[in-house]
């Protein structure tokens, strides 16, 4: 085929030189065209050939590097295992949450295919879910497990039903039987809605039970401490625990010496979820990795196949005190060494250290937000209540599932101002802004409120984040704007001919430098009166030169970007080469001075305080203000 496109080439090029003699512009042209073309489906041929093989080749490394993992090990049986997956919790979760879900059962199929002795009954499911579940996962239909439409307690079932709930309340499972039905009950436990599963299995008048996490884990000097598991981690532990010879958690019951071809002591979610930290571990670790092995041969299932070696007790110590289970529960100085944790995580850096630090907005249904937005009430007074708006959080006009607080104000206003019926809104923040909100508890105090807003007697400071260094340290922007709508996308331009522009904005913005460092970054203090949407963004960028971070809208370089940051600034954020474009954007309305009554009276000043992710990213450019 490349042969083929040689010959073409040359014959064009042919034809151009015959052309060219006669001057036929236009068929120069069109040659000239033609042979652009067929170079360029050429490179692209050998591209898509290139890649085939690279995917290629890609398979075969992941194949040979799982090999040795998924090869069946001799001397190891299966017993039976019985797996139900409630689907019942779907209506009470939101799409991102069902997503979560579907994807989770794609790893248990996986767990399947290399248990045979597990079997897995999807319960109250619909086609509905079928449907996600095939657009999410690819086969998902085809995926032979048990599935029936029919709710959990109408089912008829021969085995004992075990239901398991995160509750620390629960008692744990402490070993696997072979004639009972453990069930898990869907993400809704790790959603903010309580213990459903715990409830679920009350109504049912079931057995309930935990993982015994907290027995068999230590505690970490760092992290979050989550103890929710995944439902494909969670299979994939009942699994371990019905595999021949680790079958029961007891130490009694558990061989001193392993089997030929026993699991190793290693732990399940440092050799399944955190390969990195274990090859770490191991390299140049031989010897004292071999002691802790030799030290766990007592130990029971737990132990020796949860506990991390990065939060593990003190193997002397152990030896030394000899503490057992039994004397944990009932010594309240030994129950300081044993405490209810989560399993250790390796500590985020980068962006997802920032996004971390980011309260997950988008996840929460609209019970979970009203809580939230009830502990963030920064002011109140007998006629105004100042919130403090999260990242991401839209007043209005978002898609179903998603933060919008127009949602919340009937609710809201029963918890934080009983004594009126409604709020209403002054003036709102955009999506990606943060910082006060005010709201009016009635009509009078709303119309004083915004007449002051449009005389220009409402002062709002914000901080903003912005890459570059201003020429001025302290000036004032007074640049007309134009709003220009394309569809469902406005945004601000100057005003290029003031005698022809229509619906010109004459607004202004001062600012002045809190800060700046070698990043080449800024921290700005912008202050506006009488302003509009996306004002001080514009003047900033098109003013000052100085686009804030984050900010793909008025990036003059790329409409289509956000600014990139300096590779020093990406060095001390910890940042890979492309992560500047997921950076979110650091506009913060720190600070609003309100009239408290008419045109004469005094001022009130309401102050939010800087967030979490924009104070740790201020740290890390030495942008805090000494």
């Amino acid at each position: 085929m490349c042969s083929e496109m040689e010959e073409d080439v040359a014959f064009l090029d042919s034809l151009f030189e015959e052309f060219s003699l006669e001057k036929p512009r236009e068929v120069a042209k069109a040659v000239k065209s033609e042979k652009r073309a067929l170079r360029y489906q050429k490179v692209a041929e050998r591209r898509k050939r290139r890649r085939v093989e690279e995917h290629q080749r890609r398979r075969e490394r992941q194949k040979e590097a799982r090999g040795t993992e998924t090869e069946e090990k001799p001397g190891l049986e299966m017993k039976r295992l019985s797996v139900c997956i409630d689907l019942g919790f779907c209506s009470a979760m939101n799409s991102k949450e069902r997503g979560k879900l579907i994807r989770q059962l794609g790893r248990v199929w996986g767990l399947q295919k290399r248990y045979p002795g597990l079997s897995t009954t999807l319960v109250n499911i619909d086609e509905d879910f079928v449907t996600d579940g095939e657009r999410i996962v690819s086969g998902f239909r085809s995926f032979a497990w048990k599935t029936t439409t029919q709710r959990l307690e109408d089912m008829q079932s021969t085995s004992a039903i075990v239901y398991l709930s995160p509750d620390a309340e629960m008692e744990p499972l402490m070993f696997v039987e072979d004639d009972e039905m453990y069930v898990i009950g869907g993400l809704v436990d790790e959603s903010g809605r309580g213990s459903m599963s715990r409830e679920k299995a009350e109504d049912l008048g079931v057995k309930c039970r935990r993982l015994p996490i907290p027995e068999y884990m230590t505690k970490a000097s760092r992290g979050t401490f989550n103890v929710m598991l995944t439902i494909n981690q969670v299979v994939e532990i009942l699994c371990r625990l019905a595999v021949s010879g680790y079958r029961t958690l007891w130490k009694e019951n558990v061989k001193s010496e392993p089997s030929e071809g026993a699991p190793s002591s290693s732990n399940i979610f440092e050799e399944h979820y955190f390969p990195s930290t274990r090859q770490q571990q191991e390299v140049g670790a031989e010897s004292s990795y071999t002691h802790e092995m030799r030290a766990s041969e007592d130990d029971d299932f737990f132990t020796a196949h949860m506990v991390s070696r990065r939060n593990r007790l003190d193997t002397h110590a152990v030896e030394k005190t000899e503490l057992s289970l039994e004397r944990a529960r009932s010594s309240k100085a030994e129950l300081e060494h044993v405490v209810d944790i989560g399993v250790t995580k390796k500590r985020k850096s980068g962006l997802d250290a920032i996004n971390e630090l980011i309260d997950p907005v988008w996840n929460f249904n609209d019970d979970v937000l009203l809580d939230m937005m009830t502990e963030r009430v920064i002011y109140e007074d007998e006629s105004v209540v100042a919130l403090d708006k999260p990242y991401q959080m839209a007043y209005s006009g978002t898609k179903p599932g998603q933060a919008q607080l127009d949602r919340l104000l009937t609710r809201l206003a029963q918890r934080v101002a009983p004594e009126c019926q409604k709020l209403y809104v002054v003036r709102t923040l955009d999506k990606h802004c943060t910082g006060v909100v005010l709201f009016a508890k009635n009509l009078e105090r709303h119309a004083q409120l915004r007449e002051a807003y449009e005389d220009g007697r409402v002062e709002q400071k914000y901080h903003c984040l912005v890459k570059g260094v201003p020429v001025e340290e302290k000036a004032t922007i007074s640049i007309p704007l134009v709003k220009l709508i394309k569809g469902k996308d406005m945004h601000l331009e100057p005003v290029r001919n003031p005698k022809t522009a229509l619906n010109v904005y004459n607004v202004i913005t001062k600012y002045e430098i809190i800060n700046s460092s070698a990043s080449n970054c800024s921290l700005i203090g912008a202050t506006v009166s009488k302003d509009i949407s996306h004002q001080i963004r514009a003047h900033l960028s098109h003013g000052a030169g100085c686009p804030l971070i984050g900010d793909n809208k008025y990036n003059l370089k790329n409409r289509k970007l956000p600014p990139k940051v300096s590779p020093t600034a990406m060095a001390k954020l910890d940042l890979a080469p492309q992560q500047f474009r997921r950076l979110p954007m650091f506009m913060h309305l720190n600070q609003l001075l309100i009239p408290r009554g008419g045109v004469n009276s005094k001022y009130i000043l309401i102050r939010a305080p800087v967030p979490h992710a924009f104070y740790y990213v201020l740290k890390k450019l030495s942008l805090l203000k000494k």
